[in-house]
């Protein structure tokens, strides 16, 4: 027989076996312990209540309902502290935290906007300067310098010439400069021809004794007495002459005096200074001109043109300047004088050595 030992300390009931399987067939909730099953885990002795169909339908559509209602799955139920649960206190957030990375947030975006708008700041002022320079170039380019407020220079007194050009040579001649006459110097061109044209705005002017550009006698023009033999002795050729009046009130005279050859000029130009030398130790012929006084020395001008040196004498006086020059290129000796007003400045008469030494090269 068996007892039932779920009742301590009572008296078990005796249980009829012949009664046994109408009592499970009246009470389907009490089962008999089943054995344990592995697959699923679950212990021997257990006993599983069986709910009543219409009981756990209703179970069930409470249970999707709540979970329509909270898909988080969580227990929506107020917790009793009775029951022994204690809710999770709710966080409340902190209004000053808040506020101090409202602010971290705000500056971050300003700063990031500031950095945006000095971006676009710079790079507008590179594209107006830009723009600017390019306009101020291109406007500066277009007038003469002289007319630009600011950078026009005052004028120095030198003159504008015409274009200047060199002479045809005779059929198979060369040059002064070629190999074949560098040692002479020979020019073989008019020596008329290679006279410097008087400036723009200026007007021609005679020379004394002078026909059709040629001076027959040079000698006047030095001191030495002796001048007339020594342009015969060293082989003078012809002199070649022509003066102008320009618009400052200046008279200009040129003379070309050509000799044979290089040497026979250079030796004459030595002659006729008579000894007297530059710093340079160069012939002083200006000081032998026909009006430069004794004791007035030399300056020299270095480089007029490639390979020729000059030299000049000013003489001052009874309100009036005169300058005398001269320097030797190949076969030819120049002499140059200009004398203006007291007033005149002395870039005019250097431009007119230097283009003078230019035609005879």
């Amino acid at each position: 027989m068996t007892t039932d030992t779920g009742l301590p300390d009572e008296a078990a009931e005796p249980i009829d076996p012949t009664r046994l399987p109408e009592a499970q067939a009246a009470d389907p909730a009490i089962t008999a312990p089943a054995a344990p099953d592995p697959a699923a885990g679950t212990p021997a002795g257990t006993v599983t209540t069986t709910a009543d169909p219409a009981s756990a339908a209703a179970a069930d559509t409470t249970a999707a309902a709540a979970d329509a209602a909270d898909p988080t799955g969580a227990d929506t139920a107020a917790a009793d502290p009775a029951d022994g649960i204690i809710p999770a206190a709710t966080a409340t957030p902190d209004p000053a935290l808040i506020e101090a990375e409202s602010a971290r947030l705000a500056e971050a975006a300003a700063r990031r906007s500031r950095r945006r708008r000095n971006a676009l700041r710079w790079t507008g002022a590179v594209a107006v300067m830009i723009a600017v320079g390019g306009g101020t170039a291109f406007a500066l380019a277009i007038p003469q310098r002289t007319d630009m407020p600011g950078l026009g220079t005052s004028s120095d007194g030198r003159y504008a010439f015409p274009q200047l050009s060199l002479p045809a040579l005779p059929a198979g001649q060369p040059a002064p400069a070629s190999s074949a006459g560098a040692e002479s110097g020979q020019h073989l061109a008019d020596i008329r021809k290679l006279l410097l044209p008087k400036p723009v705005g200026a007007t021609t002017q005679p020379v004394k004794n002078a026909v059709d550009g040629w001076l027959a006698d040079p000698s006047p023009l030095f001191i030495d007495q002796d001048g007339k033999r020594i342009l015969a002795e060293y082989g003078l050729r012809h002199t070649a002459a022509a003066s102008w009046n320009a618009t400052d009130n200046a008279t200009t005279t040129i003379y070309l005096l050509q000799f044979a050859d290089n040497k026979a000029a250079s030796a004459a130009q030595s002659a006729l200074a008579d000894g007297n030398l530059t710093a340079l130790d160069e012939p002083a012929l200006s000081t032998a001109i026909t009006g430069v006084p004794s004791n007035v020395a030399a300056q020299d001008l270095v480089v007029l043109s490639s390979g020729v040196n000059g030299e000049y004498s000013t003489v001052k006086g009874s309100g009036k300047v005169a300058e005398y020059g001269s320097f030797v290129s190949g076969d030819t000796v120049a002499v140059i004088t200009q004398s203006g007003p007291a007033g005149l400045q002395f870039a005019p008469f250097k431009q007119v050595m230097i283009l003078q030494a230019e035609l005879l090269q």
